[in-house]
C-alpha cells in the first residue's frame, strides 16, 4: 500500500566506510488504501478454512441428491477392498522390513493400501507410510510432512548434550518420583499401567538400571471421572531435543464453524437440510503406532508401583502420551486419515488428534456411518464402536467438550457452546483453585488445554486474552504453586466466563466481513483549550462505503478526559472505536470485523484488552463487552494517518464521503455516557 524508493550513498574514498541507506515512502491515498484493505480481507477469515475440496464435500452432503454421494462411497470402498487383496504381497514386503515391536503394533493395519489411497488422492505427505513402518522418532528434528505450514522451532538441546547430562536429568526425575501422588491417584495410574503391560504397549525393564537411559516420569491426572496417564518427556530433557520445521495446525471448532457457516450461506433462499452429527473416537490412538528403534533403546518410563513402593522402569513399544515427537507423528496420521475421508469418501468431518467429528443429513446417516467404518477397517485403525464414545447421530451432538445444536439449521443457524458437564467440571476446578489459592503447573496445562479448543477465534477474543495471561501459570519455571492476587483475578475471570458464557451462533453472517476506519483528533482551540474530534467509516465486504460519523467531542466529555490526561489523544483514538460498536452493532453482529486505526497506542490497547489510562480502561472494557455480546471476530490493524479515510470526518469534512454514497449518522452522546462512570 506504500511505494518504496531506496537511495544509497556510497563514499568515493577507497578505504572501508559506513553505507547510508535512506528509504522514502509514498503513503497510499485513502480510497486506494480502503480498496487494498478489502482485497486483503480479514487475516483470520474463516472462509480460508473452507478449501475447494471441503466445499465440494459440503455440496455433496447437503446440496445435491443424497443417493449420488451414497453410490460414490460404495464405489470407493469396493475399489480399495479389491485392491487390498492385490496388495497383500506388497504389504508382506513392507512388514518384513519393520522392527519387531512395530510389526506387532501393525497387526490388522494395511499400510500398503493406505499408501496407495494417499498416492491416488495426491496427498503431500509421501513419506508417512515408510515413517510409520520405521516407528516415529521422539528426538532430534522431526520429519516434514508438506501438510502443515512452514515454521521452524529449533531444539533447545542436542541429543549429545542430553546424553552428557543424563545423570542430572535422571536425578531430577528421581526427586520428583519421591514426591508421591495421593494414594488413589497413584493406584489408578498403576492400574492403567498394568493394562498397557497386558497389551504389550510397554514392558518391564529386566535390569531396572537408570544408567545411560533417558528416564521420563509417568503420573496420572483426573479428567472428569477418568484418570489419564501422562508420560512426562519434558522433565527428562527428551522434548527439548525436538526440532520442528512445521507449525502444528489443529482442526478445532473454528473449522467446524466455518464448514457449517459456508453450508448455511450456500443454501441461499432455500431451506437448509436438517443437520445431524456425531464424533468418531479412535481407541488408544497413540498406542496404535510405534516409536523408532533408537529412541526405544534410549527411553525408559519410571512409574510407582504402590505395592513395591518404588519407581519401576518400563520399556516402550508404542508412542508415549507426553512426547512432542508423539504429537508430531500422530498428527500426521490424523491428518492423513481425515484427508482420505474428506477427499475419497466425501465425509464432512474434522480431525482433532484422535477425534473425528462428522456432519450429515438424516438421509445419509447410514451411508456416512458405513463410510467411516469402512475407512477405519480398510486402513486398520481401531475405534470405539460402542459405549459412551460411540454415540448416535443427532441434532445435538458433542465435540470434545463442546456441544453443537443444529436443530435450527433449516432456519439458517446453529449454536455452539460448552457442554453442561464441561461447564460444571471447569467451574468446580476453578472454585477449588481459588479456595486454596494454589495451582500446579500440570493442572494449569490441563485446564488451558480443555478451554483452548472452544475459546478460539470463532468464540471471540475475551477468553482468548485471559488464556494468554493464564498461560504463564503453565510454565515449568514457576517456583511455587501459590497464586498471587493478580493470578486469582485471572482464574476468577475465567471461571465467570465459563459459567456465564452464552453459546455462539453460527449463521451465514459468520463469514461476512466489515471494515471500520476510525480516527480521533486533539487540537488547541482559539481560547487555548483542547478540542477533540472523532470520526468513523463503515465499509462493506465488497468495498461499499455504507455509513460514517464525525463530530466535535462535547465539552463535558473533553473535561472528563482532561481529568486524567493533559493531552487525551489516547482516549480520543479509543472513543470512536466504542462509538462504532454502538452505532453499527446491527451490521457487525456475529460477523468478522477488521478495525483500522492510525494510532498505535490505541491499537495495542485494543489488542491487549486494556487501556493506558483510567478513562481508556473503561472505554476498552466496554469495547470488549461489545465484542462478547455481539460475538464479533474482531481484528485491529494499522492505517497510516495520510491513508486514513476517517481523518476527514474527525475534522468535520464530509464532501468525499458524501460523493461516495456514504450516509452520515449522528452520535448518540447521551446513550454513550453510560459507558463512563461519573460523566
Amino acid at each position: 500500500m506504500v511505494d518504496h524508493l531506496e537511495w544509497s550513498s556510497w563514499p568515493q574514498q577507497s578505504e572501508p566506510s559506513m553505507v547510508e541507506i535512506c528509504k522514502f515512502g509514498v503513503p497510499a491515498d485513502p480510497i486506494d488504501f480502503v480498496h487494498s484493505a478489502v482485497q486483503a480481507g480479514h487475516p483470520r477469515d474463516l472462509l480460508a478454512q473452507v478449501s475447494e475440496m471441503i466445499q465440494e464435500t459440503i455440496l455433496s452432503n447437503f446440496h445435491r441428491p443424497p443417493h449420488v454421494l451414497a453410490k460414490e462411497r460404495v464405489d470407493f470402498v469396493r475399489k480399495y477392498a479389491q485392491l487390498a487383496q492385490d496388495l497383500k504381497a506388497e504389504e508382506l514386503k513392507l512388514r518384513y522390513k519393520m522392527p519387531a515391536h512395530v510389526k506387532e503394533l501393525m497387526k490388522g493395519k494395511r499400510l500398503a493400501l493406505w499408501g496407495r489411497m494417499l498416492s491416488d488422492l495426491n496427498y503431500p505427505d509421501t513419506e508417512l507410510i515408510s515413517d510409520i513402518a520405521k516407528g516415529f522418532p521422539l528426538s532430534g528434528w522431526m520429519p516434514t510432512s508438506g501438510v502443515f505450514p512452514h515454521g521452524v522451532k529449533q531444539p533447545v538441546l542436542t541429543l549429545n548434550a542430553l546424553m552428557e547430562g543424563l545423570e542430572s536429568f535422571n536425578a531430577k526425575v528421581w526427586s520428583q518420583m519421591e514426591m508421591r501422588q495421593e494414594k488413589t491417584l497413584e493406584a489408578e495410574t498403576w492400574a492403567e499401567t498394568v493394562k498397557e503391560l497386558e497389551k504389550g504397549w510397554i514392558w518391564e525393564d529386566p535390569d531396572q538400571s537408570w544408567k545411560g537411559k533417558c528416564v521420563a516420569r509417568r503420573f496420572g491426572i483426573h479428567q472428569g471421572e477418568k484418570t489419564r496417564v501422562i508420560d512426562d518427556c519434558s522433565v527428562c530433557g527428551l522434548n527439548q531435543t525436538v526440532g520442528l520445521k512445521e507449525k502444528f495446525l489443529l482442526q478445532s471448532i473454528d473449522q467446524m464453524c466455518a464448514m457449517l457457516s459456508w453450508s448455511l450461506k450456500n443454501a441461499g433462499e432455500q431451506k437448509h437440510p436438517q443437520i445431524v452429527g456425531r464424533t468418531f473416537d479412535l481407541k488408544s490412538a497413540y498406542k496404535q503406532f510405534g516409536l523408532s528403534e533408537q529412541d526405544r533403546n534410549m527411553l525408559r518410563i519410571a512409574v510407582t508401583d504402590p505395592e513395591r513402593e518404588a519407581p519401576i522402569l518400563l520399556w516402550l513399544n508404542s508412542l508415549p502420551f507426553g512426547g512432542v515427537g508423539s504429537v508430531a507423528g500422530f498428527l500426521r496420521v490424523s491428518m492423513a486419515t481425515w484427508f482420505v475421508g474428506m477427499a475419497g469418501l466425501k465425509i464432512c468431518w474434522t480431525g482433532y488428534f484422535d477425534d473425528f467429528s462428522s456432519l450429515s443429513r438424516p438421509e445419509l446417516v447410514n451411508s456416512t456411518t458405513w463410510a467411516v467404518d469402512s475407512l477405519f477397517n480398510l486402513i486398520g485403525l481401531d475405534y470405539a464402536k460402542e459405549g459412551p464414545k460411540a454415540p448416535e447421530f443427532g441434532e445435538v451432538f458433542r465435540m470434545l467438550g463442546v456441544q453443537i445444536d443444529s436443530s435450527a439449521a433449516a432456519e439458517g443457524s446453529v449454536t455452539v457452546g460448552h457442554t453442561s458437564e464441561r461447564r460444571k467440571e471447569l467451574v468446580k476446578v476453578f472454585d477449588e483453585v481459588l479456595a486454596c489459592r494454589k495451582l500446579a503447573t500440570k493442572l494449569a496445562e490441563s485446564i488451558r488445554g480443555r478451554m483452548v479448543f472452544y475459546e478460539c477465534f470463532a468464540a471471540g477474543r475475551t477468553t482468548n486474552l485471559l488464556l494468554k495471561e493464564f498461560g504463564r501459570l503453565c510454565r515449568t519455571e514457576r517456583l511455587t504453586d501459590d497464586l498471587s492476587d493478580d493470578d486469582c483475578k485471572i482464574v476468577a475471570a475465567l471461571r465467570d466466563r465459563v459459567e456465564g458464557a452464552e453459546p455462539i451462533t453460527v449463521s451465514p453472517r459468520f463469514m461476512t466481513t466489515w471494515y471500520i476506519f476510525t480516527d480521533g483528533a486533539c487540537e488547541s482551540g482559539a481560547d487555548g483549550s483542547k478540542v477533540g474530534g472523532v470520526g468513523g467509516i463503515l465499509v462493506s465486504s465488497c468495498g461499499t462505503y455504507v455509513q460514517h460519523f464525525g463530530m466535535t467531542v462535547p465539552r463535558e466529555w473533553m473535561d472528563y478526559f482532561m481529568r486524567h490526561s493533559e493531552h487525551p489523544v489516547h482516549e480520543l483514538e479509543v472513543l470512536p472505536v466504542l462509538i462504532s460498536f454502538h452505532l453499527w452493532k446491527h451490521f457487525i453482529f456475529n460477523a468478522q470485523v477488521l478495525h483500522y486505526t492510525d494510532n498505535d497506542s490505541c491499537r495495542f490497547a485494543l489488542m491487549r484488552g486494556v487501556g493506558e489510562t483510567p478513562t481508556a480502561k473503561c472505554l476498552v472494557s466496554s469495547i470488549m463487552q461489545f465484542e462478547n455480546q455481539l460475538q464479533t471476530k474482531s481484528w485491529y490493524g494499522r492505517v497510516p494517518s495520510h491513508s486514513n479515510p476517517a481523518d476527514d470526518p474527525s475534522r468535520d469534512s464530509f464532501e468525499t464521503l458524501n460523493a461516495l454514497g456514504s450516509v452520515r449518522v449522528e452520535i448518540p452522546w447521551g446513550e454513550l455516557s453510560s459507558f463512563l462512570p461519573s460523566l
